[in-house]
């Protein structure tokens, strides 16, 4: 039997002592399965983590989408919007009422506003009007009319009742009121308030106080501030001018004025005198006086006046008023 001996190549036993010795120096092929099935594991944990935490968001549910991670830039502070661009406040925002007051206006009259006792006062229960009446007092109303064509009333007087000087025109039964201060109540043609009932003490009483508590929509917008005139009205005495025996002339041109005395005679010259008499006032009378000229010292300090009857026809004469005695004065300044 022929035996074969196998000989190993000359270089051949270097090159397996190589192999061994690169076969020692890495790892084994289940050791780098391992670790490359734990690095995918770290990776895939930590994108979880970070879906996790972006998507977290606030405990709050909301229907929004969720936002990308990413850093967005911290946008300046917003401007408010002014107050003047922003839709007016209600009444009952602006103003509070005096207590036990409620607050109304009239349709026709918007501009002012009405602080009334509700429990004396409501607005028409019969749905004809907007007007002010009365619930105990009979015929008792506060109305908004018109103030054109108007008849010479019985008594024509100014009254200060809260920060209004009112110029009040009584008919008797009934009268028109408008404040005095180159503010009129607004509406077609300038409208008066109508005081019915106004010859009965109650009524007037009830409308009184209505007017004391009147305010205007300038003065709740804090645009306008009045101040109430005192009564009567105070004034320095007119300088250069002296009339013995007679209260300091406190007049000035261009004042309108009312007569606070009975029996006071209008006259054509500055002179008492029996052929200078034009015409006698009492207290209050139906006219509108307005000084256009004077003083001067007759005895008494006259001051020129123009007298202007009511109503379209009515006429306009001038003449002669003192302005009072030593005890009084007779005449009052009131615009």
């Amino acid at each position: 039997m022929t035996r074969f001996q196998f000989r190993y190549p000359p270089a051949l036993p270097s090159l397996i002592l190589l192999v061994l010795l690169l076969s020692a120096c890495l790892p084994s092929r289940a050791s780098t399965a391992k670790q490359i099935q734990q690095q995918e594991a770290q990776s895939t944990q930590a994108a979880l983590f970070v879906q996790t935490e972006i998507g977290r968001g606030s405990l709050t549910p909301t229907s929004s989408p969720i936002p990308p991670a990413t850093q967005t830039p911290v946008p300046p502070a917003a401007t408010p919007t002014p107050a003047a661009s922003a839709t007016p406040a209600p009444l009952s925002a602006r103003i509070t009422p005096l207590p036990g007051l409620a607050l109304y206006t009239h349709p026709e009259i918007p501009d002012y506003i009405f602080q009334i006792d509700p429990e004396g006062w409501e607005k028409d229960p019969s749905g004809e009007t907007a007007d002010l009446v009365h619930k105990t007092i009979a015929n008792c109303q506060i109305e908004s009319v018109p103030g054109h064509g108007l008849a010479a009333p019985q008594r024509y007087f100014w009254q200060d009742l809260g920060q209004f000087r009112w110029e009040i025109m009584d008919y008797g039964a009934y009268a028109y009121a408008v404040p005095v201060l180159g503010y009129v109540l607004s509406g077609p043609g300038g409208s008066f308030l109508h005081l019915q009932g106004y010859n009965r003490r109650t009524c007037r009483n009830a409308q009184e106080d209505v007017l004391a508590d009147l305010l205007t929509n300038s003065q709740v917008d804090a645009q306008v501030r009045f101040v109430p005139f005192p009564s009567p009205t105070d004034r320095p005495a007119l300088d250069g001018f002296t009339c013995p025996n007679t209260p300091p002339a406190r007049l000035r041109i261009g004042d309108y004025v009312s007569v606070t005395t009975d029996g006071l005679w209008l006259r054509s010259e500055p002179r008492a005198d029996t052929s200078t008499k034009i015409r006698q006032f009492l207290r209050y009378p139906p006219y509108r006086i307005r000084v256009i000229g004077g003083p001067v010292c007759e005895k008494y300090a006259y001051w020129q006046v123009e007298v202007g009857e009511f109503g379209e026809g009515g006429q306009t004469i001038q003449g002669w008023l003192a302005e009072g005695d030593s005890e009084e004065y007779y005449l009052l300044p009131v615009k």
